[in-house]
């Protein structure tokens, strides 16, 4: 049930430190049963935002955690203008990092541009455990 504080601090402190918009939308009743998942979830999300602060050269991010279909979706979305819709990134050590992390909660990842422009990371990982 600490992800979504996580989360909220890590949008707090991109803010204080980078002055770059950072917000979270998610259920705030949302909480992941699983301790480990969600510390992957948090380690996620913190990478993409990390990329985004050291290369997307953005104004905004945003951070997304929702309940879609049977699936968990954590959503990261930049206004960085250098991406082009679908196309994804040079694969670097961030994103096998996040891959990694996806892969061991049984999840998917895609990394791409999104389509308002800037790049967007969205994980997905169904049959989550969750705690209503």
């Amino acid at each position: 049930d600490a992800l979504i504080p996580a989360l909220e601090h890590l949008c707090q402190e991109v803010r204080e430190r980078h002055g770059i918009d950072c917000r979270l939308q998610a259920d705030r009743d949302l909480a992941i049963r699983n301790s480990e998942h969600a510390l992957h979830l948090y380690r996620i999300a913190r990478e993409a935002v990390a990329n985004a602060v050291k290369h997307a050269r953005c104004k905004q991010i945003a951070i997304a955690l929702e309940r879609v279909a049977g699936e968990l979706v954590l959503k990261v979305a930049d206004d960085g203008p250098q991406a082009l819709p679908g196309v994804a990134p040079t694969a670097g050590l961030g994103l096998g990092i996040m891959k990694h992390r996806t892969k061991l909660i049984g999840g998917t990842i895609s990394v791409a541009g999104g389509p308002n422009g800037g790049m967007q990371v969205v994980c997905r990982v169904p049959g989550l455990e969750v705690i209503p």
